[in-house]
């Protein structure tokens, strides 16, 4: 039962005796009903959302609902979701590097799938097994990954991820080289797809030296091709039919002429050189 505490102080008056005997009798009467009220008025309000077993008790504090009694023993764990890993959007982009090389494409596919061979461009250790889903390790593994397809003396694309500090954690691109075979070379095409934002052009110069190098340093020629350029505003010109046998005669007919006239010139002036030059010094004496 609960008790209130009443007070009145400075009234004798009957007529006050008698209002304050009256809230004391029926006063906390109407106080309890109100305030056991209250508990079912917030969950109506607020708490919809939730559920909530039993009959509110008289202190506003909701009811516990009936359980059944736990069996003795050490209590289990509770059995938690795992968490789900929040993984960042990341920025790539791809680079792409070519090189023509006077070999044949089945023969770069070994160099560059054969575990046996790959160390003599690499200058290091590697691990290949040429299969789709097998793992590979270049450069005494600074370079890791799995093969993802290939093709022999076409195509080869697999996973690759540098082992450094630079390089994002558990990142892979994506390494594409192809083979284009001609007549005597083949075009060999890298391209990396996947390259994290600010390592293009340090990844780009890893690709032409520890690739494209590594292979010339083993006696494959590479071949520079260069396009053909034609300057702004000049047309090409074309190129002029070859005269015939006649034109060619009588220009050498006319060139001879020529020659002759002057070497007739030539013959008849030196006497009058001569004579001048000794009439000169006759009159000087």
């Amino acid at each position: 039962m609960r008790q209130y505490q009443w007070s009145e102080n400075g009234s004798t008056n009957p007529g006050a005796t008698a209002l304050y005997a009256l809230a004391k009798g029926h006063l906390p009467v109407a106080l309890e009903a109100k305030f056991a009220e209250f508990p079912v008025a917030i969950i109506e309000k607020h708490g919809k959302d939730l559920t909530i077993g039993g009959e509110p008790s008289r202190t506003g504090t909701p009811a516990p609902t009936s359980a059944p009694v736990a069996a003795t023993g050490p209590a289990a764990p509770s059995a938690r979701a795992p968490a789900i890993p929040i993984v960042a959007a990341l920025n790539t982009s791809k680079i792409v590097k070519e090189a023509t090389f006077m070999a044949a494409a089945d023969d770069l596919f070994g160099l560059l799938t054969d575990p046996k061979r790959i160390p003599s461009w690499t200058r290091a250790r590697a691990e290949s097994v040429a299969k789709a889903d097998s793992p590979y390790s270049l450069f005494d593994g600074g370079v890791k990954g799995r093969y993802l397809s290939l093709t022999p003396g076409k195509e080869i694309v697999q996973t690759w991820a540098l082992t450094s500090p630079i390089w994002p954690s558990e990142h892979e691109a994506t390494l594409t080289t192809t083979l284009e075979e001609s007549s005597d070379s083949t075009k060999v095409t890298f391209t990396l797809a996947g390259v994290p934002k600010g390592l293009e052009d340090e990844l780009g110069r890893n690709i032409d030296g520890y690739y494209v190098h590594g292979l010339k340093s083993i006696g494959y020629v590479q071949l520079i091709v260069s396009p053909t350029h034609t300057q702004p505003g000049r047309a090409p010109q074309k190129s002029r039919p070859p005269k015939n046998r006649g034109d060619v005669a009588d220009n050498k007919t006319a060139t001879a002429i020529a020659i002759a006239v002057v070497v007739l010139a030539a013959a008849f002036s030196v006497p009058y050189l001569s004579y001048s030059s000794i009439s000169h010094r006759s009159f000087a004496k």
